[in-house]
């Protein structure tokens, strides 16, 4: 019996082997039925024609896990600090085994805990954060942390996670040799995302605009709002922490697009100086709405906001030029 390993994916043999030899069906096409209900893929391969039995076998994707990650910056004179907390969160059939965070910005450092190793990354790349094979995987319910300091502002950046590790799950194998047919077949299922990674959006380093535009760096925050609002990291509810020209039943995500316009407006109107008053009231509101917690603002959103805003305002000036 021939073993076949393939990067990355757990295989489950469902199969006895039979004691009589096997005659392969030279005719036979092989194909591929997904279980719906196990979420495992069905390779079908070949058929034995002295009983006409099918010969398959299970591949399990990595997916079967339900990741979180909670990020957490800080900023440490010029450069930031990124606190990771990776949660396989009750509910998924595997450990995580693995995962990749995206980056934007060359790291200073990359801190991960022990046992624990990464790959070579490069700058708009993938670090690669894999195990060592010598300790134990995130197991459901259990979560990992880790860090990277970076010059890089916060950003969006993708993380993306794999799951193995399960108690039953062997090596591909086959009660036959199956032709090149198949393994094309197996192949094209090996590298399909859905079956190898989960992803998530979380923040990291990103390098600094260059050159730096304050209008189109205003835009940049505007759809920092946007999206911080559509993955759930800013609340949809009432707004209690108004200025004077706020209204509470605008929302949160409202207000804070409303004073990001009227700032962008007064830098249209070549006005830096109350487009800087505007940002700082931004700040101060930020600040206020990350104290009322998780609920309303996220530490992501928060990040996005706070030092992005501050680096802008850093770059207009204080008062009008004569």
């Amino acid at each position: 019996m021939s073993m076949k390993a393939f990067s990355a994916l757990t295989i489950l043999l469902t199969l006895t082997l039979s004691n009589s030899c096997l005659a392969q069906d030279a005719s036979f096409v092989a194909y591929v039925t997904y279980d719906s209900v196990s979420g495992n893929f069905i390779i079908s391969y070949n058929r034995d024609t002295l009983t006409g039995r099918i010969l398959h076998t299970l591949l399990i994707p990595e997916t079967k896990i339900r990741p979180k990650v909670n990020t957490v910056a800080s900023q440490i004179n010029s450069v930031f600090q990124y606190r990771y907390t990776v949660i396989n969160q009750p509910g998924g059939r595997q450990n995580i085994y693995s995962f990749d965070l995206e980056v934007k910005s060359p790291l200073d450092s990359l801190i991960l805990p022990e046992h624990w190793s990464h790959g070579p990354y490069e700058y708009e790349s993938f670090v690669q954060t894999l195990h060592d094979f010598q300790s134990e995987d995130i197991m459901i319910g259990d979560s990992l942390h880790f860090s990277t300091l970076t010059s890089g502002l916060p950003g969006f950046v993708l993380m993306r996670f794999g799951g193995a590790g399960t108690e039953d799950t062997l090596d591909l194998a086959f009660e036959w040799e199956p032709d090149e047919s198949v393994d094309l077949l197996i192949d094209s299922l090996a590298s399909l995302e859905a079956i190898r990674h989960v992803a998530l959006t979380t923040i990291g380093g990103v390098n600094l605009p260059s050159p730096f535009m304050s209008l189109f760096f205003i835009d940049t925050l505007l759809s920092y709002t946007r999206q911080s609002a559509a993955l759930g990291w800013l609340g949809r509810d009432r707004d209690d922490d108004c200025d004077d020209d706020e209204r509470p039943d605008d929302g949160v995500v409202r207000n804070i697009e409303n004073r990001l316009q009227k700032a962008r407006r007064e830098l249209v109107r070549g006005d830096s100086v109350k487009a800087r008053r505007e940002l700082l009231k931004l700040v101060r509101k930020v600040d206020r709405l990350q104290r009322r917690g998780e609920r309303v603002m996220t530490s992501e959103a928060y990040a996005l906001l706070k030092y992005n805003t501050e680096y802008l305002i850093e770059r207009l000036p204080e008062r009008r030029r004569r």
